[in-house]
């Protein structure tokens, strides 16, 4: 039988190249890749220290990075259409982005697809740059803690009811999709009740 230990010792025997992924992964996308770096650190095949750490990494190149191609884009095209779009979209979930940068954006971490469009915006704006890290990096720290843990804490039980490799995989994808699934209604039940706030 194929057990997850097979995974565990072929993720361990990579393990630079995983940190990496992570640090990548993080930048790119975020949720699915701390919950994998939770799940790989509970099966032993990752150091859940080291992927913290490492996951900070990509969240403070994620910041910067974000924040300066803003103010590259506002300083190319000051006017450009796409980006007053991303303004009106990012207003309408965070209506007090100008005048409370701080709360605007640590709370973007925790709206789904809206953190990347948030942190770009921030610099396109010219949000202080201190006032938006310091609320990027406080909800970073949360939100890493938060998904790591439950990687971790939900690949624990996913072990408790198989090790077989092929149901542990299947109820690790099935929980990833529900998990979007729920994101996504949170933010779609978030835009009904604005909209019934703007009536």
């Amino acid at each position: 039988m194929n057990t997850v230990n097979i995974l565990a010792n072929f993720v361990a025997s990579h393990e630079i190249l995983a940190y990496i992924l992570i640090f990548l992964g993080i930048i790119i996308e975020g949720e699915v890749v701390v919950l994998f770096s939770g799940i790989l650190a509970h099966l032993g095949g990752l150091s859940i220290i080291t992927s913290f750490f490492v996951g900070v990494a990509g969240i403070v190149s994620k910041s910067y990075l974000g924040y300066y191609f803003g103010s590259f884009l506002e300083r190319k095209y000051p006017h450009n259409r796409f980006f007053r779009y991303i303004e009106s979209k990012i207003l309408y979930f965070l209506p007090h982005f100008k005048d409370r940068p701080f709360w605007s954006v640590f709370f973007s971490k925790f709206i789904y697809g809206i953190n990347h469009f948030a942190i770009i915006l921030a610099g396109y704006l010219r949000i202080n740059f201190k006032t938006y890290f310091k609320a990027e990096l406080a909800s970073s720290m949360i939100w890493l803690f938060e998904f790591l843990a439950l990687g971790y804490f939900f690949s624990y039980a996913a072990i408790g009811y198989s090790k077989d490799i092929r149901k542990f995989s299947i109820i690790i994808l099935a929980f990833i999709v529900a998990f979007i699934l729920l994101e996504n209604l949170i933010t779609f039940l978030y835009e009904l009740f604005r909209a019934k706030e703007e009536k």
